[in-house]
């Protein structure tokens, strides 16, 4: 079926929406009537290259929807300037808690911007940000938000790179902020050491 507006403005009742196939035309369309739509609360784009084009027409819109409230970017090919869109979003958006970004191969450069996500969001309550090729570098940028965000409770960074300095750092930031309840860190190269400072977390 053609995704059109209409098509998604018509169903009221409907509270989820999963898309796996959509080209930039149709990501407009869709964008348009999500800005419109007042009963949608969670959005499935995983796995579909809407690229940082798309991420712009789609933050665009949601800067005005009040019901989202799940929105699911997994492997969408988005890059830095798609990263300071949904950044730009999260200021203006009062209702989104859950955010999937799971492999978009953020890297260390990336998470400059991942860590203006984390503070640019008033409500957002959990980020997914596991397999992003993310660093011990990009782990200290991401603390350096979770030291003033008391909003965000469940951070996801399971396979990625980040070693015991990594941890340190997020450790460091929670001893700061305790606010977070739930940290995956599964299948990163954290050795002794860095199991002794999730130790340290766990006693904050």
């Amino acid at each position: 079926m053609e995704l059109r507006e209409e098509n998604i403005i018509s169903q009221p009742k409907k509270s989820s929406f999963t898309v796996t196939e959509l080209n930039l035309s149709e990501l407009k369309c869709l964008s348009k009537s999500l800005a419109k739509n007042c009963t949608l609360t969670s959005l499935h784009l995983s796995f579909i290259c809407i690229g940082d084009e798309g991420t712009k027409s789609l933050s665009k819109s949601l800067k005005t929807n009040s019901t989202l409230t799940e929105l699911h970017l997994e492997d969408c090919k988005i890059q830095n300037q798609g990263l300071i869109y949904i950044s730009e979003l999260l200021q203006s958006n009062f209702t989104l808690l859950i955010l999937n970004l799971r492999r978009n191969n953020v890297g260390d450069e990336g998470s400059k911007y991942i860590s203006k996500i984390i503070s640019s969001s008033h409500t957002l309550t959990t980020l997914f940000l596991g397999n992003n090729n993310i660093g011990n570098e990009g782990a200290r940028k991401i603390s350096k938000a979770l030291k003033t965000n008391t909003n965000l409770k469940s951070l996801y960074l399971e396979y990625n790179y980040i070693t015991c300095k990594g941890i340190k750092c997020i450790s460091q930031a929670l001893s700061i902020n305790p606010s977070l309840t739930l940290l995956s860190i599964s299948d990163n190269s954290l050795g002794d050491e860095g199991v002794k400072c999730i130790s340290e977390i766990l006693e904050l």
